[in-house]
């Protein structure tokens, strides 16, 4: 039986610092081209007056957000899925180890009542 001291502990850095780069790469990149006004010239309204970036540009930027929303998604799916993995092997464990404690409640009785009975046979 696999006890939880047995499983390899996870480590949530390696996770976090895979979001944060993908957060750094794909979600702060507008606000870090906004810096630097002349990398995409255009004359669009959005490029002058906001972001620096002409309208074609916003588009492309839009689909790699949605790149990354299916990434997540997927990782979200992904993570719910291994945590019902994980329910149903405890539940399975949870059952076994039920199962063997009512057996040894039952013989635990049984051992109890034939000790009565054969004190009372004696006296």
């Amino acid at each position: 039986m696999m006890t939880p001291k047995d499983r390899l502990p996870m480590s949530w850095k390696p996770l976090f610092l895979l979001a944060f780069a993908a957060w750094l790469t794909v979600g702060a990149a507008p606000l870090i081209l906004s810096a630097f006004p002349n990398v995409f010239p255009g004359d669009s309204w959005i490029g002058r007056h906001y972001l620096a970036i002409p309208v074609e540009k916003t588009g492309q930027v839009g689909d790699t957000f949605g790149l990354a929303n299916s990434l997540f998604s997927a990782l979200g799916v992904a993570g719910v899925a291994y945590a019902l993995i994980l329910q149903v092997d405890e539940r399975k464990q949870a059952a076994k180890s039920e199962k063997e404690s009512a057996k040894l409640a039952l013989l635990t009785a049984l051992i109890h009542a034939r000790t009565a009975l054969a004190a009372m046979n004696q006296a």
